[in-house]
């Protein structure tokens, strides 16, 4: 079927240019020029983009998902005509039909997939007290769809005919005020599916808005419908949310803004159910000569809350650029281990090796919670934190070593919040590791840019130079020194004391001149000889 030409969109009737942007965004976009052709041979159909897309789009957000509702269009129909226009494939194990399709664009399949749906309503079962539904028909209509929808910001579509909102339930003034608020009944909505609460949480959190009242204390209501099971239809107990699901919201609320999301847990009282290791935080003091913000948990706060102001600050700019997306997840949870390890010596609080058993309890919640995506990142970052606090006292080549890691960005950032958030007595606090470690990470950086490597000589060629100065090496008896020798020369190197290959060969055969035979006769003396070479 040939395609019509992509008139769609008139922006007729007065709206918005809020409105009107998107409208025309939606009419200019060439993966939708196949659009025209299903409204050419329906005439009565009505085609409307819904979702992410619309609700981003209207908030001037990026967002490439494309969501179609199509009405007055049987299934069989629609198939036939997308199948003529691109690629379609029915997604299976849905009780509706979704279809993923890919337009052709000038004899080539799009790369981006489109997802086209009838519009649905929904049926609900008792036993399970969960949403199935769904019935889709060409017959139901658009507004019918949006009845069923989670949040009235979500139940907002463009017509693709006309170029105006379909907005039944004010979602578009909703979200011009920076409001969450479910669609009809709070509690209907959330009895259906109880993962629908931490969805409320993760828009909040990520669009910075406020939940409705009613919605909010639907929350606070059903909370625990989030963690109960049920017998499914084989007689086993099953979660009415998966961990799976629960972890993915949680994960998208968490990377954009923590603090909102701790804070809208807390409140809701879901934390403790959720999230124990956080809220174990509560409470459990630290020592005031480093530490007078208050316990662990406040400290964790106001990290957080610090992570937002520095992004917002722009002065560490360049630095959030190279940041890692679980950066923020990693302040969340760098002190969940001083619970565990709270100790007192009777000077003050201590917490040995927090760092260490706050990595082992993130592995377990990333376990939990089913996180594969990036957990590697933040348990590098809650590792390596308390090792930046003394960064400026390590061995340059140490330092260099650390700094070449693309982690590092984020590990300054996180140290930064960290030590920002931790305040002596007297108000003061120590970030007295940024400068150095700023320096290195410009020295790394120029140095990669150079061409320069980690290493300018390394061991097997420490020992090539040993054997044609006539050194009879022996690995079982002398291996040790090898290392030595080379961690000599590169710290040279590090320090810009050699500049090449050939000095650094140089510099490890002045070396062995000075030891002479020291190597083969008294190997004891060799460690006290590199402590003042």
């Amino acid at each position: 079927m040939e395609k019509g030409n992509n008139n769609f969109g008139s922006t007729e009737g007065g709206y918005n240019s809020g409105i009107e942007k998107v409208a025309e965004k939606f009419k200019s976009d060439p993966d939708l020029a196949f659009v025209q052709n299903i409204l050419d041979a329906y005439p009565e159909s009505r085609i409307a983009m819904v979702g992410g897309a619309v609700r981003d789009g209207l908030l001037d957000i990026e967002n490439k998902d494309h969501d179609l509702i199509i009405e007055g269009v049987n299934k069989n129909s629609l198939e036939v005509i997308l199948g003529g226009l691109g690629k379609v494939d029915l997604i299976e194990g849905r009780n509706f039909g979704v279809y993923k399709f890919r337009p052709k664009i000038r004899d080539e399949l799009s790369k981006d997939i489109i997802y086209i749906a009838l519009p649905r309503t929904e049926v609900y079962m008792e036993r399970a007290r969960q949403k199935h539904a769904e019935v889709s028909h060409e017959n139901v209509s658009i507004e019918d769809d949006f009845s069923r929808r989670d949040f009235t910001i979500n139940a907002i579509g463009m017509d693709l005919r006309k170029g105006n909102l379909i907005d039944p339930l004010g979602g578009y003034k909703d979200l011009k005020k920076g409001i969450i608020r479910a669609v009809g009944s709070a509690d209907e909505r959330f009895l259906e599916d109880p993962s629908r609460m931490l969805r409320a949480i993760r828009f909040a959190s990520q669009l910075n808005f406020e939940i409705e009242e009613n919605t909010f204390n639907s929350i606070k209501t059903n909370r625990e419908e989030i963690l109960k099971k049920f017998t499914n239809e084989k007689g086993l107990k099953v979660e009415r949310v998966p961990w799976e699901k629960i972890g993915e919201e949680l994960y998208k609320s968490l990377i954009f803004n923590p603090l909102k999301t701790i804070e809208l847990m807390d409140k809701a009282h879901v934390l403790n159910a959720i999230l124990p290791e956080i809220q174990n935080l509560k409470g459990v003091e630290q020592p005031k000569i480093y530490h007078s913000e208050g316990d662990v948990f406040k400290h964790t706060m106001m990290l957080l809350k610090k992570l937002w102001d520095l992004k917002e600050s722009d002065q560490y700019e360049n630095l959030f650029k190279e940041a890692v997306p679980q950066l923020n997840i990693a302040g969340l949870f760098h002190d969940i281990g001083k619970p565990a390890t709270k100790s007192f010596d009777g000077e003050r609080i201590r917490f040995n090796g927090h760092d260490k058993i706050s990595v082992e309890m993130f592995h377990q919640l990333a376990d939990r919670l089913k996180w594969d995506n990036g957990k590697d990142n933040a348990s590098w970052l809650i590792k390596k934190h308390m090792r930046m606090i003394s960064f400026s006292e390590m061995g340059l080549r140490k330092q260099k070593q650390l700094a070449r890691d693309p982690r590092f960005p984020s590990l300054i950032l996180l140290t930064l919040a960290d030590t920002m958030s931790s305040f002596r007595p007297d108000g003061t606090t120590d970030t007295a590791f940024l400068s150095t470690a700023l320096e290195i990470l410009d020295l790394v950086r120029k140095e990669t840019a150079e061409g320069k490597h980690l290493e300018i000589v390394n061991g097997n060629e420490v020992i090539d130079i040993i054997q044609s100065e006539g050194i009879n090496y022996r690995p079982e008896e002398h291996g040790w020194v090898i290392g030595q020798i080379k961690t000599a020369v590169n710290e040279a190197y590090d320090r810009a004391e050699i500049h090449s290959k050939e000095e650094a060969e140089e510099k490890v055969k002045e070396m062995l001149k000075r030891l002479h035979m020291v190597i083969i006769k008294k190997p004891l003396l060799f460690g006290a000889f590199f402590k003042t070479y």
